[in-house]
């Protein structure tokens, strides 16, 4: 079978990639830097409230931003759109994930209204989170059918064999 993601380009390299995880849990936000970590991420930032990653992402352009929006699901959903509002045409996309064990459809919508690639329920396994990692960091045209969002209604996700994706993402 052949590999439905050669030839695709990663829009960024793991080992070069800043990585901001905005998380008020302290015990999950360790679990997901040591996850991402695992991944070959190596600029991990963290911030433990949503006012920090204001702050902070005026300073640092993120080329991978994990968010979750809650408890206050408007500051988190403003952080993306100030994130998207900065980002200019010429720049180098950034992917934006809601990771959050609060998955309700209006957030779902919300979120990616806002600019967000990607709505990863909490509790996720690292093969989830590097699929939909990998998925937000293609280009365009290489996400499958029309762009969709593979967890969308109707559309499938590619087969993915993630210790493959991964060592090529790291060798880019």
């Amino acid at each position: 079978m052949a590999d439905p993601t050669a030839g695709a380009l990663l829009t960024f390299n793991f080992n070069e990639a800043s990585v901001l995880i905005v998380d008020e849990n302290a015990g999950f936000m360790d679990v997901t830097t040591l996850v991402l970590s695992s991944f070959g991420f190596k600029k991990l930032h963290r911030c433990q409230s949503l006012g920090e990653s204001h702050a902070f992402s005026q300073d640092v352009e993120a080329d991978l931003i994990l968010v979750d929006p809650f408890p206050r699901a408007d500051e988190g959903l403003a952080l993306i759109r100030d994130l998207r509002k900065r980002q200019q045409p010429a720049d180098p996309p950034r992917v934006v994930i809601v990771v959050t064990g609060h998955t309700p459809r209006d957030l779902i919508q919300q979120a990616r209204a806002v600019g967000a690639d990607y709505v990863v329920a909490k509790p996720f396994s690292p093969t989830t989170l590097l699929d939909r990692i990998l998925w937000s960091a293609a280009p365009l045209a290489e996400r499958g059918r029309g762009g969709e969002n593979p967890g969308a209604a109707g559309v499938q996700p590619q087969a993915v064999d993630p210790l493959r994706e991964a060592a090529r993402a790291l060798l880019q």
